[in-house]
């Protein structure tokens, strides 16, 4: 627990050190066994020894108190105050506690500072339990699973809640991932280390399990790589030991399926990692968490492999100042479902490198991007649906309320009507397709507008029990008043909603029968919190008051009865409360266990809700900024005429219009003649490598990330920001843009620039795509440029890739004059002369924006830093 705290990046004040430094090391709770004899803290020490590495939420009458380190520790994380039991002993032991009522807060804060956190309840009521009250564990929450504790911004961040298990084979990896709370569950294999440390820098995982003996060298190494590193934990020893007791853990989950079902065989450990997951979860969770029906296996260099440095230069989830507004994924995502906005991150995260998978996306997108009618229909009637994902983990992990069940059936409404739409429009014969490929099946309508899908009937099916069980409007949790099930599902909670609903109809009447047969015309029913209902009979006529009526109170204006036939009644009435906040428990639990047994089409249903969102986002944002279809070459090319930087454009953060320019980088030779008709007043201007010189703030940076960006996106099937395109498919994009340093690894600037450049000339191929900025200006000006003079003639000779180099050493032009595979092209500066109060002339300068051959040469360096303000007695010295 204190090695999770200090990785969580805080440190305990003295007064907390020295309560540590106190307690025992007899027991996990750091409690002596002496003070753990009572009842009660032997009942906690058994939980503790259950889970030793958890944070333990102890229910005590009206608090959850937490003893020992875990007190310690809740007191810094929570802001507790911090008191002790056993006060008059040598040694207290420390105790903080949070009243029942607001405890999700604290438990909350606990998770999210990365500990695992156990709730132990009381299970029976205290004024019936003999002898000390029985208490149980009824939920485990952690960093992965933290359930309805989670602050959900996946959506927002673009990063999902991932669980992790890493398996080792010699220096071969498999990962193995899950997010609970949206059914994502997915294997890789055959990483390499390097590979494998780039995977856990895409997924951001807030729990990894590894092998035991390599949990200290993990949470090491995760130190290096995150800010806030994931709690790591050590895998139950059988998992790594025992691949029968694998093979059965995975059969208990996935009932009859087999690992070759999911194509776990393809991996070494693929068995293994998943077994390791599904292991921690069912003892976390205490139970199977029925919303997981699936395990995606996939092939890392199946997609286009994307570094976290070139992550981070291309702001692709977060700008480098640290926000979200401004990055590509916030400016791209306009889905109207959240189950749209998790696939566009997953499509950034992996985007594809099959160009027969990217010319169908393309398809789609231009099918629908022509239907401006059908698309907003399509938006108005995706808005109607629900995250189905999470809708269905909140079931399997038993916190849906009645609202997410209607809401689920509103969505489940929604899906005839989705299917109808593809159906129904001549024009979309490739978004058909591609949703019948998606999911495995074809998708037909009947007349009564009826998916007829094998899954699609499964989801009928569920969405007519709910229209038979959920009422219209349901009341938001159980027992608050409020109608939950509709009249006709149960006869016996008709009933007693009836009599809970006639209270006053029913004494009415009794009260009415009784006035009749008593001959009494003031008699009347009251009641009290203190008596309960009773007769009351005015002084003048309680002599005539019936022999069944039994005297209750005697009161100076008259005297209070009651009968059998009241006393029964109000049983009735006062239990019937009860009665149907236990019937409703049960009929709900019924409910969401039917709801489970419907997983897997609902996973279906969200997988398809998503894809076509995600679709239909791209061909509205097409659509808006006038982007273009890109032709797919076999060749290694990225061709862009009056392409544009999406993000920066759009937002027109300056006064100064964004400057469209041409790019051509790549091999010219094979295309076919109309490609070079279509290019032919900017072919000349094409070569693998293009050397950019040009002053600083003349846009050499940008108009780099802009050609990698528009890669990306070609590459995730989705239209370019330019007028018009011709791009092959790359393997994998570096870019090396920007400077930083790296304070935390001991790293300078120049540090990171050399390491970063290295990684890219050792694995970059003819089929990647490079952006180097600037290379070699961290160090001495002879060794920069003679680093940066090597590195050119390298990619030329040796890698022979797709390359932007940009660069203000212009010795580095003869390398250009000497090899016919670099172009030399400059950002266009033009110089002004103008007339200065005192009769002076003075020059300056003019960026145009505008990318054209040759060279420049200057890099105006001093009318930068004049323009920025810098004193005029300096730029004169």
């Amino acid at each position: 627990l204190l090695t999770q705290f200090s990785s969580s990046g805080r440190e305990l004040p003295p007064h907390l050190k020295t309560a540590i430094d106190k307690l025992s090391a007899e027991h996990p709770t750091g409690i002596s066994l002496a003070q753990l004899e009572s009842p009660m803290m032997k009942q906690f020490a058994a939980v503790k020894e259950e889970v030793p590495d958890s944070l333990i939420f102890f229910r005590m009458g009206d608090f959850f108190e937490l003893f020992g380190i875990d007190a310690v520790l809740a007191s810094d994380i929570c802001s507790l105050t911090l008191t002790s039991r056993d006060k008059n002993s040598e040694n207290p032991v420390p105790m903080a506690g949070v009243p029942v009522v607001a405890y999700k807060s604290c438990l909350r804060k606990c998770v999210a500072a990365g500990f695992k956190v156990t709730v132990c309840d009381q299970v029976e009521d205290p004024k019936t339990a003999k002898g000390i009250v029985r208490r149980e564990i009824v939920r485990i929450a952690t960093p992965a699973v933290p359930g309805d504790f989670d602050n959900d911004d996946t959506e927002i961040t673009g990063q999902g809640c991932y669980l992790a298990c890493i398996i080792s084979d010699k220096n071969l990896f498999t990962l193995a991932y899950v997010d609970v709370a949206t059914g994502e569950f997915r294997v890789t294999g055959g990483l390499a280390l390097e590979v494998c440390v780039r995977e856990i820098q895409t997924l951001v995982p807030r729990e990894i399990l590894v092998a035991a003996d390599k949990v200290s060298e993990t949470i090491a190494q995760m130190r290096q790589l995150f800010q806030i590193p994931p709690r790591v934990s050590a895998l139950e020893p059988w998992v790594l030991r025992s691949q029968p007791d694998c093979l059965r853990i995975f059969k208990e989950f996935f009932k009859e399926k087999l690992p070759t079902h999911f194509g776990l065989e393809a991996f070494a450990g693929g068995l293994t990692a998943a077994a390791g997951i599904l292991s921690y979860l069912k003892q976390s969770q205490r139970g199977i968490l029925s919303n997981l029906t699936r395990i995606e296996t996939y092939f890392v260099l199946n997609h286009l492999l994307i570094d976290d440095a070139t992550r981070r230069h291309l702001d692709f989830f977060q700008t480098t100042t640290g926000e979200r507004r401004g990055s590509l994924y916030w400016f791209l995502n306009h889905c109207v479902t959240a189950t749209g906005s998790r696939y566009l991150a997953r499509r950034l995260n992996y985007p594809f490198k099959d160009s027969k998978r990217i010319e169908s996306a393309l398809k789609c997108v231009k099918e629908l991007r022509s239907e401006s009618t059908s698309r907003r229909n399509l938006e108005a009637e995706l808005r109607q649906t629900a995250d189905l994902d999470r809708l269905l983990s909140r079931a399997a992990q038993g916190y849906i309320d009645p609202k997410s069940l209607c809401w689920m059936r509103q969505t489940l409404e929604s899906l005839p009507k989705l299917f109808l739409f593809l159906n129904q429009h001549q024009g979309l014969q490739n978004l058909n397709s591609e949703a019948q490929i998606l999911l495995g099946s074809k998708i037909s309508v009947d007349s009564q507008d009826t998916a007829s899908t094998s899954w699609a009937e499964n989801l009928v099916l569920l969405c007519s029990f709910l229209n038979e069980s959920i009422d219209a409007d349901p009341a938001a949790i159980l027992g608050k008043g409020g109608r939950i099930f509709k009249l006709g599902f149960n006869a016996n909670l008709d009933e007693i909603i009836s009599l809970e609903t006639n209270i006053d109809t029913l004494i009415s009447k009794l009260e009415e029968n009784e006035r009749n047969k008593t001959g009494i015309s003031s008699l009347k029913i009251g009641y009290t919190r203190a008596f309960g209902y009773y007769f009351e009979i005015s002084k003048g006529k309680a002599a005539q008051a019936p022999a069944h009526f039994i005297r209750k109170q005697t009161l100076t204006t008259g005297e209070r009865f009651i009968t059998e036939e009241l006393k029964e009644l109000e049983e009735r009435i006062l239990s019937a409360s009860d009665e149907r906040l236990a019937l409703e428990k049960e009929l709900f639990e019924l409910v969401r266990l039917r709801v489970v047994e419907f997983a897997d089409a609902l996973t279906s249903a969200s997988q398809f809700i998503a894809w076509l969102d995600c679709t239909r986002n791209f061909a509205e944002i097409a659509e808006k900024y006038s982007w273009c279809q890109p032709q797919i070459s076999d060749k290694n090319v990225t061709w862009l005429r009056d392409c544009v930087h999406p993000v920066l454009k759009a937002m027109a953060l300056t006064d100064e219009a964004f400057v469209p320019n041409t790019l051509f980088v790549g091999d010219a030779s094979g295309l076919s003649d109309e490609v070079r008709k279509q290019f032919a007043n900017s072919i000349e201007n094409s070569a693998e490598v293009i050397l950019i010189t040009g002053p600083n703030m003349a846009g050499k940076s940008t108009l780099m990330r802009q050609a990698a960006l528009a890669q990306v996106m070609f590459q995730i099937g989705c239209p370019v920001p330019a007028a018009q395109g011709v791009l092959g498919v790359c393997d994998r994009i570096f870019t090396r843009i920007g400077s930083g340093d790296f304070a935390l690894r001991n790293q300078s600037t120049f540090m990171v620039e050399m390491l970063e450049t290295a990684h890219m000339l050792r694995h970059a191929t003819s089929q990647s795509l490079l952006l180097m900025d600037e290379i070699g200006r961290g160090t001495s000006t002879y060794d920069g440029l003679s680093l940066a003079w090597a590195i050119l003639e390298d990619l030329h000779d040796r890698v022979k890739a797709r390359a932007l180099f940009s660069t203000h050493y212009h010795e580095i032009l003869e390398v250009a004059a000497s090899r016919p595979g670099i172009k030399a092209m400059k950002m266009e500066v033009l110089e002004r002369e103008r007339k200065m109060p005192d009769g002076s002339r003075k020059w300056d300068i003019v960026f145009t924006r505008q990318f054209t051959p040759g060279a420049a040469g200057k890099s105006y360096g001093l009318h930068v830093a004049e323009m920025a303000g810098l004193q005029s007695n300096i730029v004169a010295r």
